[in-house]
């Protein structure tokens, strides 16, 4: 599973992106979580790395806003002697980061997503309801566009609020997954598509360090299941795309289509092609659809 060039892209991935990327040294495991990218998943899976009596994960610590940072919530799920083990690689001295990148046992871990679809799964389950947490603090998107306090934030203007902020200060969750963990550029043994290869992936990797692929528990949170959950955030959406009975049992895919389409005579797609030129480019995202046809 090591290529030849693995430790020069493991060293150059921890000094380039070592404010973003989780280690588990003693694991070897090197991960960069892209938000709305199979973090939550991610999240049942790595504490028991480290203490197979982790506490389990619960969407709940999310959906009560306590902690939304990944580094925050895998150690709110070890014992207090075990937090440890787990850090930013920005945080390793430079000797420990060589050690492990040139041991031959370093997996370079991450997940990456139709940047189309991303974005419309964060709008829903971020910025719809007008939420002030959540990881997104939606007065600070209606202030950039002079909105008034009070008013939902159509699919729309959310857009026209991601295309104008810069990578480096853009929300996590908006944030370009090339920018955030360098995706594309060769850095990493797996870079997983979340559509086609993500638990297939992960218990990869799960073999790869010993580990039963029954570890692995695919715990995806529906942002459309959520949405439909709330008033303020179906009013929104009944607005955009029609009743919540057309809409309700879809997934993001479906929801995407239709959002992209709910202002006719403007190319809503066209706005996320520009604003996430790398991620499309780079990781061969086209829309609609997964895949471009291009080789």
């Amino acid at each position: 599973m090591h290529a030849p060039n693995e430790t020069d892209s493991c060293l150059e991935l921890l000094e380039s992106h070592g404010a973003d990327v989780l280690v588990i040294p003693e694991r070897g495991l090197i991960w960069c979580p892209n938000a709305k990218v199979g973090t939550t998943s991610m999240m049942n899976v790595l504490p028991q790395l480290i203490d197979p009596n982790a506490i389990p994960y619960t969407q709940g610590l999310l959906e009560r806003r306590q902690i939304t940072a990944p580094l925050d919530i895998l150690r709110r799920h070890l014992q207090p002697g075990d937090k440890w083990r787990v850090l930013f690689a920005a945080d390793m001295e430079k000797a420990a980061r060589e050690e492990l990148c040139r041991s031959g046992r370093a997996v370079t871990f991450t997940t990456v997503r139709n940047p189309w679809e991303r974005l419309v799964s964060a709008y829903l389950g971020k910025v719809a309801d007008g939420s002030q947490g959540n990881g997104v603090n939606t007065s600070v998107i209606r202030d950039f566009l002079g909105m008034p306090a009070d008013k939902p934030i159509p699919f729309s203007k959310f857009l026209e609020f991601v295309s104008k902020q810069p990578d480096e200060t853009v929300n996590v969750h908006f944030m370009p997954q090339s920018f955030r963990c360098g995706v594309g550029k060769s850095h990493y043994l797996i870079q997983s598509h979340i559509e086609t290869s993500f638990e297939d992936d992960v218990k990869l990797i799960l073999r790869t360090l010993g580990e039963s692929e029954d570890l692995f528990q695919e715990d995806h949170i529906s942002s459309t299941g959520n949405c439909a959950l709330s008033k303020l955030c179906t009013a929104n959406l009944e607005a955009q795309i029609g009743p919540k009975a057309t809409w309700k049992g879809d997934g993001t895919a479906e929801i995407a289509q239709k959002l992209y389409k709910s202002r006719p005579g403007h190319d809503l797609a066209e706005i996320v092609r520009q604003r996430y030129a790398e991620d499309t480019t780079l990781l061969g995202y086209s829309w609609p659809g997964h895949f471009s046809a291009a080789p």
